[in-house]
C-alpha cells in the first residue's frame, strides 16, 4: 500500500505543500490525483465535482495541470515552441482532427497564452533558443511555463526545484508566488527543499509510509516532533507514534532508545599505516546538464563507518554511484587503497574490494538462498564457502533451499548483506539498507554492519534512520544540494545542525484565498 487513506485539499489562490521522506508516497499521491494511477478507494474532486473517473487527459481538460520530477521537454524545439504546445493542448479534444489542425483564432490565442507564460517566467529573452542548449534552471522554468500556458487552475508540481541552485530556487519561489497572486490558481507542491516550501506555502501536509501524519502551517510543521521523527527516521519514535495511534497494549516506553555503538579505532590515519580504503577528492558530478555534486571530498578509513546523510535530492545516491564507478565524475578523482580508480569500471573496482549493498534488496528473487550465496564465491570453492554468511545470519541456514523472493523483507535484506561476508571486501557501500524494515530487524542489520567494521572493513552508509546511523558511525558527512555542509566525528554533530540540513530554515510565507480541492485518495501501487 503506497498511499493509505490520505485526504487533503489544495485551494485556489494558495500554494499547498506535500512533503515526506523517501518512499513516503508523495509521487504516488500525485499520480492518483492526475489519473496516472487509479485509486482502489477514495475520490478526487476538482472544483467540488467528482473527477475520479477518467484519465490524465480528461482531468487536464477540467483544469488540472501537472509537472514531473523527470523533465519532459522537446530539446530540438525552441523555448517558445515548447511553451506553445502547452497552450495548444487546450484545443485537443475528442476530435482527432483537432490534434493536427487549428483555426487562425486558436493559433492567435495559443501564441498569446505562450507569450504571457514566457513573460511571467522571465523567458522572453531566450524564447527563440533551442531548449537543448539551456542549463537545468532555465529548463525547469520552460517546463513550468508550458504548464502555465494551458488553461489550468490547479497545478500539481513534483519537485520543481530539483537540480536548481539556491539562486534559481529563490527565483522559482518568486515566480510561484507571482503566478498565484496574478492568476489566482492553486498549486499542490511536492518538494524536497523545505526552505522553499516554508517560503511559499500557506499549509503543509506531511506523509510517511503512505499515511498522513501532520497538517498545519509551515511554522507548526517546523516545530512538530512528529515531523522531525519522520525526517530523522528515528525508528523508536516512529514505532511509538504508531503504537499510540493504534492504542497498542505495549507501551512505547518499553522500547529502549538506540544507544551509540562504541566507535572503531581509526588506526588507518596513523603515520606509516595503510592509506584510506576509499577516498573522493574534489568530485563534481551530475547527469547531462544537471550538476548534482559540487567539489565533494572525504575519506573512509579501514574499520570505520562513515554515515552520508542529507535530505532528498542532496546527492547521496549520486555520491555512491561515483564511488562505485557507475558514473564518471565531471571533475575530481576516486581512490581505493591509495590507487586512482577514477577511470575503472564497476567490475574492476569490485575486484579491488568495493562491494555494494543496494537499496531495494539487490538479490535474485527467483533463485534459492543457496544459489544466491554461491553466486558470491568463485565456482572452484566448496559449498563450505557460504558458511561465513550462515554464521553471520543463522536464519539463512534454515532457508537455503527456499526461493529468495518468498522470504520476508528482513530476510531478503540479510541475504543481500551476506555478500559482504562472502566477497571479503575492503569497502562496503550501503544504500538505505533499513528501508521498509521493522525496527527490531534494523537492530539486527546494524549489529551485522558493526561486526564488519570491527573486522577492519570500511563502511560508507547512506541511511534513513539518522539517529541509528549516528549511533554507529565514526564520522558523519552532511550533504546539502550536492555540497558538504558538515564533516566531522559523529559525536560532534548536534541535533540543530541535522535539523537544519533536513528541514532547512524558516522563510516568509504568502497569503491566499480558497476554493477547488483534491480530497480523500487511497491507492495501491
Amino acid at each position: 500500500m503506497a498511499v493509505d487513506g490520505v485526504s487533503l485539499s489544495a485551494p485556489t489562490g494558495r500554494i499547498t505543500g506535500l512533503i515526506g521522506p523517501n518512499g513516503a508516497g508523495k509521487t504516488t499521491f500525485l499520480n492518483a490525483c492526475s489519473g496516472v494511477l487509479k485509486p482502489s478507494r477514495g475520490r478526487v474532486r476538482i472544483d467540488g465535482t467528482n473527477a475520479s473517473i477518467g484519465g490524465p487527459a480528461k482531468r487536464a481538460r477540467r483544469g488540472l495541470g501537472r509537472t514531473f520530477q523527470q523533465m519532459e521537454l522537446f530539446d530540438s524545439l525552441t523555448v517558445r515552441q515548447n511553451v506553445t504546445l502547452g497552450a495548444e493542448g487546450r484545443y485537443a479534444g475528442w476530435n482527432l482532427l483537432s490534434h493536427l489542425l487549428a483555426t487562425p483564432g486558436q493559433n492567435r490565442q495559443a501564441r498569446a497564452a505562450a507569450g504571457e507564460a514566457l513573460e511571467l517566467c522571465g523567458l522572453l529573452p531566450i524564447a527563440d533558443e533551442a531548449v537543448g542548449t539551456l542549463p537545468v534552471g532555465r529548463r525547469r522554468l520552460v517546463e513550468l511555463a508550458r504548464c502555465l500556458a494551458g488553461s489550468f487552475h490547479l497545478l500539481l508540481l513534483d519537485e520543481p526545484s530539483s537540480g536548481l541552485d539556491r539562486t534559481e530556487t529563490r527565483r522559482l519561489g518568486e515566480i510561484l508566488r507571482a503566478v498565484v497572486s496574478e492568476r489566482g490558481l492553486g498549486i499542490l507542491l511536492v518538494e524536497h527543499d523545505i526552505s522553499l516550501l516554508t517560503q511559499v506555502c500557506d499549509q503543509v501536509y506531511v506523509v510517511d509510509f503512505g499515511e498522513l501524519i501532520f497538517t498545519g502551517t509551515p511554522e507548526e510543521m517546523m516545530a512538530s516532533t512528529v515531523v522531525q521523527a519522520a525526517y530523522l527516521s528515528d525508528a523508536e519514535a516512529e514505532t511509538a507514534i504508531v503504537e499510540e495511534a493504534e492504542e497498542s497494549e505495549v507501551s512505547a516506553q518499553t522500547t529502549p532508545r538506540a544507544q551509540p555503538v562504541p566507535a572503531a579505532k581509526d588506526e588507518s590515519q596513523r603515520p606509516g599505516n595503510h592509506p584510506p580504503a576509499l577516498e573522493l577528492r574534489n568530485v563534481t558530478a551530475g547527469y547531462g546538464r544537471t550538476t548534482v555534486l559540487h567539489d565533494v571530498s572525504f575519506t573512509v578509513a579501514r574499520g570505520n563507518v562513515v554515515a552520508l546523510l542529507g535530505p532528498n535530492g542532496a546527492g547521496k545516491t549520486t555520491t555512491l554511484r561515483v564511488a562505485l564507478g557507475l558514473m564518471r565524475p565531471q571533475s575530481g578523482t576516486v581512490w581505493a587503497a591509495g590507487a586512482d580508480v577514477t577511470r575503472q569500471r564497476p567490475h574492476e573496482r569490485a575486484r579491488r574490494g568495493l562491494c555494494l549493498i543496494p537499496e531495494g534488496r539487490g538479490i535474485f528473487r527467483s533463485l534459492t538462498v543457496r544459489e544466491n550465496l554461491r553466486l558470491q564465491v568463485p565456482p572452484w570453492q566448496s559449498d563450505n564457502a557460504t558458511d561465513a554468511a550462515v554464521a553471520a545470519f543463522p536464519v539463512l541456514g534454515k532457508r537455503l533451499r527456499q526461493v529468495a523472493g518468498t522470504m520476508s523483507g528482513g530476510e531478503q535484506q540479510m541475504l543481500a548483506l551476506a555478500r559482504a561476508y562472502l566477497s571479503r571486501p575492503d569497502v562496503v557501500v550501503i544504500d538505505e539498507i533499513s528501508l521498509g524494515l521493522a525496527p527490531k530487524l534494523v537492530d539486527s542489520i546494524f549489529a551485522s554492519l558493526r561486526r564488519l567494521a570491527d573486522d577492519g572493513v570500511a563502511l560508507l552508509l547512506v541511511e534513513q534512520y539518522v539517529n541509528r546511523a549516528l549511533g554507529m558511525a565514526d564520522h558523519v558527512l552532511l550533504l546539502d544540494r550536492g555540497t558538504v555542509s558538515f564533516s566531522g566525528r559523529a559525536g560532534s554533530v548536534d541535533e540543530d545542525t541535522i535539523m537544519r540540513a533536513y528541514l532547512g530554515h524558516k522563510q516568509p510565507k504568502i497569503a491566499g484565498a480558497s476554493t477547488a480541492d483534491i480530497a480523500s485518495v487511497r491507492t495501491d501501487e
